[in-house]
């Protein structure tokens, strides 16, 4: 389900800000936090009633499994290459000039023309 919400810029930038503390998205912090008052509330039996907008929520980086943070750190990194790449790509388009993609396992193709595809590595079994 999507909802579309409005920030106070104050708001926006306390959200963005406790969201990098986390290592997660602010959309991610949002819905954390939903989930823990709802089920906060559901513990107590009460209505729900938010709490403070200036309580960080208790999930951090060194509650999480080995698991989670490997998850997170190759989810990190593989943002980080394709912003880098998204960057390059816009910069070639202002040079006009074309764009060829960094060093992939997926990225195969033909740099003479200039086409590049993007496949899976897996290897398919027979039919």
């Amino acid at each position: 389900m999507l909802y579309s919400v409005q920030f106070e810029p104050l708001l926006e930038t306390e959200l963005e800000q406790a969201a990098g503390r986390l290592g997660v998205s602010p959309s991610q912090f949002i819905v954390s936090a939903m989930e823990q008052a709802l089920a906060q509330a559901k513990e107590d039996g009460l209505p729900f009633q938010p709490s403070r907008h200036g309580e960080v929520l208790p999930e951090s980086m060194e509650h999480l499994s080995a698991t989670k943070l490997a998850i997170r750190s190759k989810l990190k990194a593989q943002h980080v290459s394709n912003q880098d790449d998204w960057l390059a790509y816009q910069e070639a388009k202002r040079q006009g000039r074309q764009w060829v993609p960094t060093e992939s396992p997926q990225a195969v193709g033909d740099s003479q023309n200039g086409r590049y595809d993007l496949v899976s590595t897996k290897k398919r079994s027979a039919p």
